[in-house]
């Protein structure tokens, strides 16, 4: 039984009575603080077992990693795993946990641990997905314009090449060392200095990129003599706080109508990283620099509670299908004639027609002297037409009532003659009326016995001259049979950059004289919208076949 004194207080007396009541005080205090720290234990206990370990020594420890994207993760120790909830609380799943216990594991927060990788700066903008796959920002830093599509040129060289773009009007000479410098001479039309008869299979390069090659030793001697001639082309170019970088681009035009070069079939595609510590690399390996790895690209880590800039929106460049060869696939007017090439050539260049297999091509539109013109027996005609890598191959039959040679040179269309128009970038300039810089007029005649092969060419002006060739006459009547094979050279055009299904300009056309004196009495065409020599809009299609 209970003693009163223990449990229950009474009232103090009024007045003390020399025995004091506060020891007794300290006895109850000390009891009911005992009894609060037995129920503590007891629920530590409890909680401990509810969670399945009793050793706090043995509870999972956070380890903090990194994500291939920088994005912090938490990785436990291999007593429990640990995953990390869209809310920043942690899970812990005991191995071999009941559901009880599954259901007491959510703790209501979880440890907040600093990254240990140092935050990057977003940049204001962004590189254009076409260089996503070699941006590296340590080497150029963050972009300083959005992508461009710019008209540049190439020319490639025996230890490297020549670039100039026309958004800064900066030419760039490219070692194959991978190291580049300014070109600063600048060309305003002088004539380019010499540097002696280039090797076989070279040559000198002209214009701009040949003057600064002229008068630099330092550029003849690293780069040595141009394996290639000076190409336009598009390319995207996006500027960076130590570079820029560029690639090539198959858009049909970026400047005016002029023929992307990007576009021929032997085009090397260039995909260049060019930092201002001198140093440039083409990381498709298309060019004359080494192909080297795309560089990582250093991600920017968010860091909570910062403000980061959004990225820039870039606009996605114009992008087209590339065509077959350097021209596009676009035939002149059916009304003009197309002329389809056959991929079979004859086996010899001796006047003789019976290894050709294609079809016959009549020249028969009266397109001047119309008054002198006495019908077929006065001057008709007809030819067929091969290409190889060579050139092209025709053979043509003209049959003549009185044949009239004319001079040699550049009036030799004052007799009966030849005259070949060929359109090199058909797509480029297919609505220009007058002829230009891709435009050729080819003559050919025979000399006063038709034992002679002369060839010049009119067309373009500025590369007006005689030139040579290979062929076959054979005089039939007045009029003669002629095998000839005419080098791509003669149009400028490298022999790897003719494909099936190419397209080019093309007509044929006779020249006929039956005066004593030279003069041009009757020109027939196998184009029937021929009027004038310098009209590509008139000339008919010529097509290589398979």
């Amino acid at each position: 039984m209970s003693n009163q004194d223990d449990f229950n207080f009474r009232p103090e007396d009024p007045t003390p009575t020399g025995r004091s009541s506060r020891p007794w005080m300290w006895i109850l205090l000390i009891a009911a603080i005992a009894i609060f720290a037995f129920a503590v234990g007891m629920a530590i206990s409890t909680f401990s077992n509810r969670v399945g370990n009793d050793d706090p020594a043995l509870l999972p420890t956070p380890i903090l990693t990194t994500t291939s994207v920088g994005v912090p993760t938490f990785t436990a120790m291999p007593a429990a795993s640990l995953t990390v909830t869209t809310t920043g609380n942690v899970q812990a799943t005991p191995v071999g946990a009941t559901p009880t216990q599954l259901a007491a594991a959510t703790m209501p927060s979880a440890p907040t641990i600093a990254p240990t990788i140092a935050p990057t700066v977003a940049c204001q903008r962004t590189p254009h997905p076409t260089f996503a796959g070699g941006y590296d920002g340590s080497r150029l830093g963050c972009a300083t314009s959005d992508a461009a599509v710019v008209w540049s040129a190439w020319e490639a060289f025996e230890r490297g090449a020549m670039f100039w773009r026309s958004d800064n009007n900066l030419a760039y000479a490219f070692f194959n060392d991978n190291q580049w410098t300014l070109v600063d001479e600048r060309w305003d039309g002088q004539g380019v200095p010499s540097r002696g008869e280039p090797p076989a299979g070279l040559r000198a390069p002209e214009r701009g990129f040949g003057y600064a090659w002229g008068v630099r030793d330092d550029f003849f001697q690293r780069l040595g003599w141009a394996a290639d001639q000076e190409r336009g082309f598009c390319a995207v170019i996006q500027n960076f706080e130590r570079g820029f970088m560029l690639q090539s681009s198959d858009v049909e035009f970026c400047q005016d109508t002029l023929y992307n070069h990007a576009r021929a079939a032997d085009w090397k595609p260039l995909l260049l990283v060019v930092t201002n510590d001198g140093a440039w690399y083409n990381l498709l390996g298309g060019g004359p620099a080494p192909q080297l790895p795309p560089a990582v690209v250093t991600p920017t880590i968010p860091v909570p509670g910062a403000t980061v800039a959004p990225p820039a929106i870039v606009t996605p460049l114009p992008t087209a299908t590339a065509p077959v060869g350097n021209s596009a696939p676009r035939p002149r007017p059916a009304r003009n004639g197309t002329f389809t090439a056959s991929a079979q050539v004859p086996q010899n260049l001796d006047g003789n027609f019976d290894d050709w297999r294609s079809s016959w091509f009549p020249i028969n539109t009266v397109v001047q002297g119309n008054s002198n013109y006495a019908g077929v027996d006065d001057i008709a005609g007809d030819f067929q037409v091969a290409w190889s890598r060579e050139g092209l191959y025709l053979a043509v039959r003209v049959r003549d009532d009185r044949y009239r040679a004319g001079p040699a040179g550049t009036d030799m269309w004052q007799g009966d003659s030849l005259e070949i128009h060929l359109d090199r970038f058909l797509a480029a300039d297919y609505d220009g009326a007058i002829a230009d810089a891709d435009d050729y007029q080819i003559g050919v005649s025979f000399g006063p016995e038709r034992g002679e092969l002369r060839l010049y060419r009119w067309l373009p002006f500025e590369k007006e001259s005689q030139m040579g060739g290979s062929g076959f006459i054979v005089a039939v009547g007045e009029g003669y049979d002629l095998e000839i094979l005419l080098p791509w050279s003669l149009f400028d055009i490298g022999g790897d950059e003719t494909v099936p299904n190419q397209n080019f300009g093309f007509n044929l056309s006779i020249s006929d004289n039956d005066a004593d004196a030279p003069a041009q009495e009757t020109v027939l065409s196998a184009s029937p919208s021929r009027t004038t020599y310098n009209n590509p809009t008139e000339w008919g299609t010529l097509i290589l076949g398979n």
